[in-house]
């Protein structure tokens, strides 16, 4: 397996819906599995590979892709067995998933949908079909990561003060009452800026707004 750079924690900075998306593609089958990492590299995805579900999950904890398409039938982990354990893993819930698999009863479709799946891919399916579905993937994969990029913005202005950047009062009575509940040591330190009035009787407020960011 080829080394892999860890951008689990790294969402592009800025809003990120622009760049490329990231698809891993978990199959046993090398002729299948490299036939789906080229259709999905014509697509534009960044993608990248791996032979079995174990593998693919040591690959998904170092590497944060937008799309997984995961095979049901493989050696060591089935596909419902890896969706059971991303849907269970805080980073990793989020991702669009796709089931590979060479049946077509309604209850391997319910099975798959049920175990966290959020599509499924037949191997029969014409290569039409198959870009279809991945497209329709990634119509969805780009909204949830505008969505993220939204919220944690969101969250900067609802947590930190627009002057000076630190954390607010909100955020110090969410954080204070989270910690207090586990029971950690916990160090707490108060200042206060003496004469700060003065520098604003002198220097004038945006003088004073500066000294706040700077030491903020």
């Amino acid at each position: 397996m080829d080394s892999f750079p860890d951008r689990r924690k790294s969402p592009p900075p800025g809003g990120g819906a622009e760049e490329p998306l990231h698809v891993l593609v978990i199959d046993d089958d090398d002729n299948y599995r490299a036939y789906v990492l080229a259709l999905t590299r014509r697509l534009g995805f960044v993608a990248d590979a791996e032979p079995d579900g174990q593998a693919g999950l040591e690959h998904l904890a170092c590497g944060a892709y937008d799309v997984v398409v995961v095979d049901q039938e493989m050696p060591r982990m089935m596909g419902t067995e890896v969706i059971a354990h991303i849907r269970a893993d805080e980073a990793l819930r989020g991702v669009y998933a796709v089931m590979l698999t060479g049946r077509e009863d309604t209850e391997t479709k319910i099975a798959a949908l049920s175990a966290g799946f959020d599509d499924f891919l037949n191997k029969q399916s014409s290569e039409l079909e198959i870009a279809a579905k991945l497209i329709a993937g990634r119509r969805i994969a780009a909204r949830q990561r505008e969505l993220q990029v939204a919220l944690r913005d969101l969250y900067g202005i609802a947590t930190r003060d627009e002057l000076t950047g630190v954390f607010n009062r909100r955020f110090f009575i969410a954080e204070a009452d989270r910690l207090l509940q586990t029971h950690m040591a916990l160090s707490l330190v108060l200042f206060d800026l003496d004469g700060f009035k003065l520098i604003n009787d002198t220097y004038g407020h945006l003088a004073g707004d500066r000294v706040l960011r700077d030491i903020g």
